[in-house]
């Protein structure tokens, strides 16, 4: 009997092998996938078109592609094209061959605002590499969704993000996000939200998230339908509860709004989209002329006028200058310095649209640090001047360097957002919040540690704490780093964000009665920096400050969606200036505390 039971394992084990293999092999040669002569469209085949589908245009798409059964191959040729179609420009594919010039793997690379490498086998026909649009659609934001009787490929943004605040229902899209309709149902209360040309990310597929405020019992989302693609949100409601609000401050977000407090950060009834107001005149650049005397190189900018223009520092070294609303008459150069401090000075026509800049960015030699100082801005007529200078050692004053007095005490910094969740952005100059509160935070972390403390991050690098997509317990994950530390106090970083273009300045929020001292010296230091309009210190029920028993503050630090101000965000010195304000505030803060203790 045991050795008949052994037998009749084995003939299982070969029988599940059989099916497993049978099934590998088919998905291997499917004709799904394989391809062949007969796959290509618009190349070979007359009588098979397919026409792509964007924002209810057709895009211009005379390129060799390939189509099988719920995917589409394109020619490594076009495939950069396609993209440019859609909005991606710096693509580059990178094809890894053995000696044999036999194709091993490939890279594609991304270097627009979301950045991503991908690593894939590829499928090869006639000497060319067909690359599947699978493969990055989900970090590009786009779903495919096939019309095989009528010939067409629809292209749809996708809803990439879905939590219950406080008191609303935030949703997130990959574009710009548009309502079809929304309507209320009965038995059980519910509200129903119906968001036209969208397809549900794999991360929310057919998501359900429950509630404990006291508004909402739960979300349910789903893909209604695909042809047309509609995604719907159905919030089913606690008696007696209405939308109170719905707010969209930023083009791919929608709030769903319960209470009615009406947030900074919310515009009532506002259904429309951010742009940034740009109506100033446009400035010709006629010159751009390096000279020097002694340790110091200028440039002297020749214009109708001084532009507006901001600092910026590259992580290599090197700095640029934008010139903002400015044309070059002149064409692009590139100027070969070669002396002690600088290789070379460009200068260029940036960008056109949605405004013109013109950038001049600085080369210096190999291990050696510059600085550019507007401190000493020289508007002679219509001639500006940058100095160049050797970096010196940035210091404290003495007052600021009581190392000694606070050794050891523990600050946790926020850098706000972070990972998939960007905060505020501004897309007409390609900056968002995560971005801009990480280099602050890490400025700030530099800044404590030379007087003496000792800092923790609640991130250090582009990724949230804990990825999950509950809003409460990310914070609360944020809340804990400074607890696990043993922290003092807890500082989180942010860039405002509105509706309205005119809203600017830095603000100053707490929660509890401990955390007022310590959000006031905060705010006089950084009101002191002159960089944004003082707009005061104000109370608030962030997650961040309300359930932290930490002295605990949370920095708006100027508006993304403020034409100055985003400008402003783009410096470098800045940001170094915002830094040493908050490290200032801090220490200030913590001096007053020990003297109070005596």
């Amino acid at each position: 009997m045991k050795m008949k039971k052994i037998n009749i394992n084995y003939k299982i084990f070969l029988l599940l092998f059989f099916i497993v293999f049978a099934n590998y092999f088919r998905f291997i040669y499917s004709e799904d996938i394989v391809i062949t002569k007969e796959n290509i469209i618009n190349k070979n085949s007359n009588d098979k078109k397919i026409t792509f589908i964007y924002k209810n245009k057709v895009i211009p798409f005379r390129y060799n592609q390939m189509i099988t059964e719920n995917e589409i191959y394109f020619n490594q040729d076009d495939f950069v094209t396609f993209m440019k179609s859609l909005g991606f420009i710096d693509w580059q594919i990178v094809i890894n061959q053995d000696n044999h010039k036999n194709i091993n793997n490939c890279t594609l690379i991304s270097n627009d605002m979301n950045k991503f490498k991908v690593n894939f086998s590829p499928l090869v026909y006639e000497d060319k590499i067909y690359i599947p649009f699978s493969l990055i659609s989900d970090k590009i934001g786009f779903s495919a969704v096939f019309d095989y009787e009528k010939g067409k490929v629809y292209l749809y943004p996708l809803i990439t993000y879905i939590d219950i605040k406080e008191d609303a229902v935030v949703i997130n899209s990959s574009r710009e996000i548009k309502i079809q309709k929304a309507f209320y149902l009965n038995n059980p209360l519910r509200y129903v939200i119906d968001i036209q040309d969208t397809v549900l990310s794999p991360n929310v597929f057919r998501q359900k998230i429950l509630s404990s405020n006291e508004y909402i019992y739960q979300v349910r989302v789903s893909q209604f339908s695909e042809l047309p693609a509609i995604t719907r949100v159905v919030i089913e409601i606690k008696k007696n509860q209405k939308v109170k609000n719905i707010a969209k401050f930023l083009p791919n977000q929608l709030q769903f709004i319960f209470s009615d407090r009406l947030p900074d950060l919310y515009a009532k009834k506002s259904l429309y989209d951010y742009k940034i107001e740009n109506n100033e005149e446009q400035i010709k650049i006629y010159q751009i002329t390096p000279s020097y005397s002694g340790n110091n190189i200028s440039i002297l900018i020749q214009a109708e006028k001084q532009p507006k223009y901001s600092v910026n520092k590259l992580d290599d070294g090197r700095y640029f200058i934008d010139f903002y609303n400015s044309i070059l008459t002149i064409s692009n150069n590139e100027l070969q310095i070669n002396n002690e401090y600088l290789k070379s000075i460009k200068y260029s026509q940036h960008q056109l649209e949605p405004f013109p800049i013109v950038r001049v960015t600085f080369t210096p030699q190999n291990d050696y640090n510059i600085i550019l100082s507007n401190a000493n801005v020289d508007i002679t007529g219509k001639l500006l001047s940058f100095v160049v200078k050797q970096k010196v050692k940035e210091k404290f004053t003495d007052e600021e360097l009581t190392y000694a007095s606070y050794n050891g005490m523990v600050i946790a910094i926020d850098p706000g957002h972070g990972g998939n969740d960007s905060g505020a952005v501004n897309y007409n100059l390609g900056i968002k919040e995560k971005d801009l509160t990480l280099k602050i935070s890490l400025l700030l972390k530099e800044k404590l540690e030379k007087m003496g403390y000792k800092v923790v991050l609640t991130r250090y690098n582009d990724q949230e704490v804990t990825g999950s997509p509950i809003d409460t317990e990310e914070l609360q994950a944020r809340v804990n780093v400074g607890y696990r530390n043993n922290a003092i106090v807890f500082v989180s970083v942010h860039i405002n964000a509105s509706t309205y273009s005119f809203a600017n300045g830095v603000m100053t929020f707490y929660n509890k009665d401990i955390d007022y001292p310590l959000a006031e010296y905060i705010h006089s230091e950084l009101v002191k920096t002159n960089i944004f309009e003082d707009k005061g210190i104000r109370q608030a029920n962030f997650y961040v400050m309300k359930y932290n028993k930490l002295p605990a503050v949370l920095l708006e630090l100027g508006f993304i969606t403020n034409y100055n101000d985003a400008i402003k965000l783009m410096s470098y010195e800045n940001l170094n200036k915002l830094a040493i304000a908050i490290a200032k505030g801090i220490n200030n803060y913590l001096k007053n505390k020990r003297n109070q203790k005596g």
